[in-house]
């Protein structure tokens, strides 16, 4: 079977573009730029400008096919600018809307349609546990509104092809991304700014079994609909900090500070991240997914082998 692979130059994206490779699966990745290095092998085809015609030629004619959808501009680069949020926006509403309709174009019709969104979308939950059939937040934050409507772009594919949309919390890698930026942090001698007089939730998840889930996803022809991908084991923001030092041996001590403080220096950014999310994948674990690291101690311990391994 191909691929279609979109956001596969990524940290998901290149991970699960080796997964796929070594499964047999071929890829066909749609990026912006014509020329593009990748850790597995591809068909490039180039899609500079997310709102143009997406290249016929990558949807295969011949050959059974499924798309994967992840691109999406990095959220946590500091200052969001307008121009930032433009590109926030556009990259996952605007690459949704068009590539969407591409396909209700295509014949044959993909087999799936698999498009990440994020736990983001639930907005400030507290200490609430929150399952796929949760009620989402009336908060009207940014990354809620992205996600609402990207979400609802992605799920017009359900009339022509199995649809799944995961939700993905934090993606813990020590290659790029929160995990990798707090680690850098720690081994200056510098902690991170913790809410330290409310319970702060963090919904996570370790990059194997992220890439896991989707393998399983796209291989299990009775999942569809929407799917938390995140550890069945969501920490608290604090914990998280105090397991990763004595993980990386760091020294620094926690620095705990006012709420209003934080969202004041951050700006709208530090808002719409700074919220308090105990997600559960409680619809995968029902269909049979297995966890290999839902736990953060092993999990950063598996992670850093991992890469010291690959160093």
């Amino acid at each position: 079977m191909i691929i279609v692979l979109t956001g596969g130059t990524g940290l998901v994206g290149q991970a699960l573009g080796q997964q796929l490779s070594s499964a047999n699966y071929k890829i066909h990745l749609l990026t912006r730029k014509a020329q593009q290095n990748t850790p597995y092998p591809c068909k490039v085809f180039s899609w500079p400008d997310v709102q143009t015609e997406i290249p016929p030629e990558a949807f295969p004619k011949n050959e059974n096919y499924g798309v994967i959808h992840l691109l999406g501009e990095p959220v946590s680069q500091w200052p969001w600018s307008k121009h930032k949020k433009e590109k926030i926006y556009n990259s996952r509403f605007q690459s949704t809307k068009n590539l969407v309709e591409t396909l209700k174009k295509q014949k044959p019709a993909p087999q799936f349609f698999l498009s990440a969104s994020a736990s983001g979308i639930y907005g400030e939950q507290g200490n609430r546990p929150i399952t796929e059939v949760s009620p989402i937040s009336n908060q009207n934050l940014f990354l809620q509104t992205v996600c609402k409507i990207w979400e609802e772009e992605a799920l017009k594919t359900s009339s022509v092809c199995r649809t799944l949309i995961l939700r993905l919390g934090i993606v813990m890698s020590y290659k790029k991304g929160f995990l990798y930026e707090q680690t850098q942090w720690l081994k200056r001698g510098l902690y991170p700014l913790v809410i330290s007089w409310r319970p702060h939730w963090l919904s996570w998840i370790a990059l194997e079994d992220l890439i896991r889930m989707m393998v399983w996803a796209v291989e299990n022809k009775s999942a569809q609909g929407i799917y938390n991908a995140v550890s069945p084991h969501p920490i608290l923001l604090k914990d998280f900090y105090r397991t990763l030092s004595q993980k990386i041996q760091s020294k620094s001590l926690p620095v705990p500070s006012p709420l209003f403080l934080i969202k004041w220096v951050g700006g709208e950014m530090t808002k719409n991240l700074l919220t308090s999310c105990k997600a559960l994948p409680e619809k995968a674990l029902s269909q049979g997914f297995v966890f290999q690291q839902s736990q953060i101690e092993t999990a950063l311990k598996v992670i850093r082998n991992t890469a010291c391994t690959e160093s």
